[in-house]
């Protein structure tokens, strides 16, 4: 609604401007990763982001973990964090103590879910990285003594 404002457009463009900064990053960005699908060809960036996925949701299973969905899309796969850890705190440390990124849940799954996306520039290598610290960092926080703060939380 913001950017797509046409009568802003409108105004801005009798006085030869634009109501806003226009976001040549963006643009610029997409036209990389557009000039990268094409040198790969788009049937095998979907190929790699589908074997990656199955190598994540492998990966979960290998940790106990239990998958969220049902039925797993090719770009990001979630499982659900044992009980007596907080989630929000586990992608906390893994992403400010051990420098490796997944997300949390958000909304009524904060706390509850790990997500790891697969798509894009993501590489094995850096989910095999990924899942050594998603590993680690359970069992750290399993021998963690449960408080009531922490009990809470669950």
């Amino acid at each position: 609604k913001y950017y797509l404002n046409l009568k802003a457009y409108e105004k801005s463009l009798r006085e030869s401007d634009t109501p806003w900064t226009p976001a040549i990053s963006l643009v610029v960005g997409l036209q990389k990763v557009l000039d990268l699908i094409e040198a790969e060809g788009f049937e095998n960036v979907l190929k790699r982001a589908a074997q990656l996925g199955e190598f994540t949701r492998q990966n979960f299973r290998r940790l106990g973990l239990e998958l969220f969905s049902k039925a797993p899309s090719s770009t990001v796969s979630a499982a659900v964090v044992p009980a007596g850890i907080d989630g929000a705190k586990l992608v906390k440390v893994m992403r400010d103590e051990k420098g490796v990124t997944m997300a949390g849940g958000q909304g009524e799954l904060k706390g509850k879910i790990v997500r790891c996306a697969h798509m894009g520039a993501i590489t094995r290598g850096d989910l095999e990285i990924g899942f050594q610290v998603l590993g680690e960092t359970l069992t750290e926080l399993k021998n963690q003594p449960v408080t009531p703060q922490t009990a809470n939380k669950q």
